[in-house]
């Protein structure tokens, strides 16, 4: 099958390496992959050290302001808190507000 220019050069700009989102997430997967292992001894997910930080910076955050902070969505922050607060190992005051003991 014969491609035309114009096909020719938008796949140009779909390769992979063309694309801007592409190092980015690689960036990221990296990141979580080298944390992993520190964070595995401590039963903490990188999105759960996140929160902590956050936590340990502000002292106190509600859990639309840790979302808004560390752009996540309720399906990440919320399994956090609910395995705290479960474990008794909790940040938590609460599930709808957040804070450092």
């Amino acid at each position: 099958m014969m491609h035309t220019k114009h096909e020719d050069e938008a796949g140009q700009w779909l390769r992979l390496d063309r694309q801007v989102c592409f190092p980015l997430y690689a960036a990221t997967n990296l990141m979580q992959r080298l944390y992993r292992p520190l964070l595995a001894p401590l039963g903490l997910t990188y999105s759960q050290y996140l929160v902590l930080l956050l936590l340990w910076e502000h002292g106190r955050a509600s859990v639309g302001e840790l979302r808004d902070c560390l752009y996540l969505d309720a399906g990440t922050i919320t399994p956090c808190s609910s395995a705290w607060s479960a474990t008794g190992s909790s940040p938590a005051a609460g599930t709808a507000r957040m804070s450092v003991a």
